[in-house]
């Protein structure tokens, strides 16, 4: 599953959401394809699958490549903790083929054949709305 997304005035934009089932060449010509076209800053990849080839593959290329934290709550606990910031209408995404097919998908969970979008899409949320910052500082 592929989301590309940033925080604007802090709602989530999204700008594509797709999914694809690839062997490990083909995935990365579409992700190389996809950062081109929408001129991404940060790949977050989780690391399941070929997630860590990939993470090693983009770095090599100079990409900035971020493997995520593996998830330690169930993907339905996932959802429940980023759906209130759908439901205030912070997560808009822009008029475009896929619309259908990404609201589809969230709104069967989790009952539906596919997660891919809306796994990649709670990942963003989290990223870029949810940020958790910590401050460390030197014992004195």
């Amino acid at each position: 599953g592929f989301v590309i997304a940033g925080e604007l005035n802090n709602d989530l934009i999204v700008r594509y959401a797709g999914q694809f089932w690839l062997e490990f060449p083909e995935l990365l010509n579409k992700i190389s394809e996809l950062r081109l076209k929408f001129q991404t800053m940060r790949l977050f990849v989780e690391p399941k699958s070929t997630g860590k080839s990939i993470v090693q593959t983009l770095k090599k290329q100079g990409l900035n490549a971020i493997e995520l934290d593996p998830a330690t709550e169930s993907k339905i606990t996932r959802v429940n903790a980023v759906s209130p910031i759908i439901e205030a209408k912070r997560v808009i995404l822009l008029p475009d083929t896929w619309n259908d097919l990404l609201i589809d998908e969230c709104a069967s969970f989790p009952l539906g054949s596919h997660d891919d979008m809306l796994d990649c899409l709670c990942y963003a949320i989290t990223k870029l709305l949810i940020r958790k910052r910590t401050l460390s500082y030197g014992a004195t």
